[in-house]
């Protein structure tokens, strides 16, 4: 099947639902196919790149466009691949009004200090509204079989989501983390609508807690294991006299060891956000109907993110293309949604919210709340 795809190009993945109607079982699950190819990708990465730099980040808009459009479109659910309908001098235009807004903010406050007690609350109760504009924008421009989604733009949900939520895991002494996940998901993905049927989550805090007590202990353990390499090391250093420069091969094998660990407890951020996207995927519903499912390894997922790093930064980011393609194939293989009735006539009732067609967006780019993969 994945074969058969490959002979169309993304472009030509209008949602049209024509490869000759759903072949989704009711209450099996079916993934997500990702025919996207590392050599393909190369070739508009390198464009992208190009002229990023050559027009000193103008052309930056139309990279991402090309850059959505092209992994939306190697994204296939049923047969019928996701599009990405952004307009690339719209992104522009919101960019350049952001840019300049921000210069002569800059430039007020220099001039005049004090507008600072005026013009930082502003901006600090214009970011949240800012971000669900961007998740709105992102939404709407997504679509598939001929769909778009959408993201309800609630104020005040938003500000306390944003700016009150990430306090609850420091006050305390990230004791309530899974309390603030489970805020911050339900926060999200219940915002979120395919047309105007909407996406519903009740992420169970239990099972955060089972994810993060997890994480914990390997965190403690990790930490622990550090500390007990380490003081050979601090040992041998303090009998040698001569500091750490007086070190043997033991010793600095030693220290490899605890930085090694101590390193990997980074690497346990990754470990919960992979639990977290699975327990929540497991109690998503859209319209109460239809389910899904992730089945992301935490292993395999670090595993790919890790020596993704390493070959991009041996590469001198050659190989980016294809690091992205490979996280991309596996989240998508390994994400289903799980049909509770026929999807063509699902497909076939569901209501546009809002054309995107002359309507005012704004998207900030670099803007993420991590609420999924």
């Amino acid at each position: 099947m994945v074969h058969e795809m490959r002979g169309r190009s993304f472009d030509e993945g209008d949602g049209s639902g024509g490869d000759g109607g759903s072949s989704a079982v009711i209450g099996q699950p079916m993934p997500l196919v990702f025919n996207g190819r590392a050599g393909e990708y190369f070739g508009i990465w390198i464009v992208n790149v190009l002229l990023t730099v050559l027009t000193v980040g103008i052309y930056s808009a139309w990279a991402k466009v090309r850059t959505n459009r092209y992994f939306w479109g190697s994204t296939r659910l049923d047969g019928d691949a996701f599009s990405y309908h952004a307009k690339p001098l719209q992104i522009l235009i919101a960019r350049i009004i952001v840019i300049a807004v921000l210069v002569g903010v800059g430039v007020l406050v220099d001039m005049r200090p004090i507008a600072a007690f005026v013009v930082y609350p502003a901006f600090l109760f214009l970011f949240p509204w800012l971000v669900a504009r961007s998740f709105r924008f992102q939404s709407r421009v997504t679509r598939w079989r001929n769909v778009n989604f959408d993201f309800r733009t609630d104020y005040w949900p938003t500000f306390l989501t944003l700016l009150i939520v990430p306090f609850i895991p420091i006050i305390s002494l990230g004791l309530a983390t899974p309390v603030a996940t489970k805020l911050t998901q339900e926060w999200a993905y219940n915002r979120f609508s395919f047309g105007d049927r909407p996406f519903k989550v009740d992420v169970s805090l239990g099972r955060l807690y089972g994810l993060f007590g997890l994480v914990f202990v390997l965190a403690i353990v990790a930490y622990g294991a550090a500390l007990a390499s380490l003081i050979p090391v601090i040992l041998e250093a303090d009998n040698s006299g001569g500091g750490l420069g007086a070190l043997g091969p033991g010793g600095y094998l030693s220290l490899a060891v605890a930085y090694v660990l101590l390193l990997s407890v980074s690497l346990l951020v990754l470990v919960y956000q992979v639990g977290v996207r699975n327990i929540v995927f497991s109690e998503l519903t859209l319209d109460g109907i239809h389910k899904f499912q992730s089945t992301v390894s935490k292993t395999r997922y670090v595993w790919i993110v890790v020596t993704n790093l390493f070959a991009v930064a041996f590469t001198l980011g050659l190989l980016t293309p294809w690091a992205r393609i490979r996280l991309a194939r596996y989240i998508a293989e390994n994400t289903y949604i799980i049909p509770g009735g026929p999807l063509d006539e699902f497909v076939a009732n569901v209501k546009e919210t809002q054309g995107v067609i002359g309507e005012e967006y704004v998207d900030i780019e670099g803007i993420d709340v991590g609420i999924g993969l």
